[in-house]
């Protein structure tokens, strides 16, 4: 919450909405406290009423009758009550904390699409100019082939970096667009392979992409940003994994048709796995197997392996009407997430 607070205030907007819809929530909680403690008081009246009677016995030696009497039949009205306000008030926290964390992600997709943005527009500026710096360095250093390489060297980056802008700012653009319609998960995975493979290929990653060749396997109506959001995080926690390896470095993405009018997609690599013990925590808010980054590390080597990017990827499934589990991954590979999706219906096309 108090990040989620600092940046409501650093950009000047409200920092909660539905302020109504609370307070009638609030209002409706304290009629069910009032009706808890009407009942209680009602049965312990009717105790005493029962006691006084002579229907029923006191209790022996000093003990004293049970301040809170329950009927021969179960549990009380009174603790039935109250044990819905506690469950009412758990369930509220766990929404206001999924709200709070929701906000900031939505702040930090804002931030992150004005940044690509600009970032964009700069680039579109100096990429001629930049091209004319290199063609005069390289005449006026002719022969000196340590020079061509560097500037080579140079020329790939700008372009690593072009082109994965550019992917960012499509994904910006999907995003703003709230009308849902059938994706192609063979064109977005084209469109990922083309943003991530100059990136995996300075990390010394082979990426293997593998689709049908003539099937665009159409999903359900979501955001084509949706698809890029799955395939981006999974390729980040592949990126950490393979990290930590020194032998070959491999990502393979398969997608193809379900049997059970579905699409598959299977995202493997050969980094150093997920233990047994994890694989069914890997999807949870906040759970990662990364260690604490050191305090003289770097703010982005800080911020990493948060245990969000797999929960958002989980989140947009399910939403999707879909599923994702760790499977027993390939020939070659330590994971395997395996993704499945709705294909389209034949009325939707």
């Amino acid at each position: 919450m108090t990040a989620v607070n600092r940046i409501a205030e650093d950009r000047g907007r409200k920092q909660s909405a539905g302020g109504s819809t609370q307070r009638k929530a609030d209002e409706n909680l304290e009629k069910l406290r009032d009706a808890a403690r009407a009942a209680r008081e009602a049965e312990e009246e009717r105790a005493r009423e029962a006691v006084e009677k002579g229907t029923n016995e006191p209790p022996a030696g000093n003990a004293s009758p049970d301040p809170h009497p329950k009927p021969a039949g179960g549990e009380s009205s009174a603790a039935l009550i109250e044990e819905s306000i506690d469950l009412i008030e758990k369930q509220r926290a766990e929404l206001a904390d999924e709200a709070a964390l929701l906000r900031l992600l939505a702040t930090l997709g804002l931030t992150t699409s004005e940044f690509s943005h600009e970032t964009g527009m700069t680039f579109e500026a100096v990429r001629m100019d930049f091209q004319s710096v290199f063609e005069i360095a390289l005449s006026a250093r002719l022969g000196d082939n340590a020079f061509a390489t560097q500037a080579e060297r140079a020329k790939s980056m700008l372009a690593r970096l072009d082109a994965l802008t550019a992917y960012l700012n499509e994904l910006a653009s999907a995003r703003s667009v709230r009308q849902l319609a059938p994706v192609s998960v063979s064109k977005a995975l084209g469109e990922f392979e083309t943003g991530v493979s100059k990136l995996a290929e300075k990390a010394g990653i082979g990426l293997m992409i593998d689709v049908p060749a003539y099937d665009p396997l159409y999903t359900r109506p979501m955001h084509a940003a949706e698809i890029a959001s799955i395939l981006l995080n999974c390729f980040s926690n592949s990126l950490k994994a393979l990290r930590r390896v020194d032998s070959e470095r491999l990502i393979r993405v398969e997608a193809a048709a379900g049997e059970d009018r579905d699409i598959v997609i299977r995202f493997s690599d050969s980094g150093d796995g997920i233990p047994d013990e994890h694989k069914e925590k890997v999807f949870d808010l906040f759970f990662t197997t990364r260690t604490a980054a050191p305090a003289t590390a770097s703010n982005a080597e800080q911020f990493s392996g948060t245990g969000l990017g797999l929960w958002i990827v989980h989140q947009i499934i399910s939403k999707a009407g879909g599923d994702i589990e760790v499977v027993d991954p390939p020939a070659g590979f330590s994971t395997c997430l395996e993704v499945r999706l709705p294909a389209e219906e034949e009325d939707e096309e």
